[in-house]
């Protein structure tokens, strides 16, 4: 750690940004809320692994299968991340590594689901908001 108190601070807002930024993505799946989810990955082309759910190149193939699957109103669903643990490799990149809890309860057919998963992601930075990019569950 250096004793740069300034560059320790940057690291701080750094790691609590990225920490918003998994948050809003997790809120705006639980919400259904389709374009809050897109807007927290980069828009280039990325790899998005999501496992058994899909491999996707870019965050509106992604959004597909989500629309197609989960935005349902008996769909109830509810992302949490928990213990993250993120490196901020340089000005432009970091990484974070995240044990996810995922519960599901379908009305419709009355299916019951609860999923733990260790999720790790890239973030750059791009406007200084480190959108997400490269997400890999495992």
């Amino acid at each position: 750690m250096t004793d740069n108190l300034e560059v320790r601070v940057k690291v701080l807002e750094d790691t609590l940004a990225i920490q918003h930024l998994k948050h809003r993505y997790l809120n705006a799946c639980d919400a259904k809320d389709v374009s809050a989810m897109i807007a927290t990955f980069t828009p280039s082309a990325c790899m998005i692994d999501y496992g058994p759910v899909g491999v996707f190149k870019n965050s509106n193939d992604l959004a597909e299968v989500f629309k197609e699957v989960a935005c349902h109103e008996y769909m109830l669903e509810s992302h949490h991340a928990h213990n993250p643990i993120i490196k901020i490799t340089n000005d432009d990149e970091a990484v974070g590594d995240w044990s996810l809890t995922y519960n599901l309860i379908n009305l419709d057919n009355k299916f019951k689901k609860n999923t733990l998963v260790n999720e790790v992601l890239n973030f750059i930075n791009l406007d200084k908001k480190r959108p997400i990019c490269s997400p890999f569950s495992r």
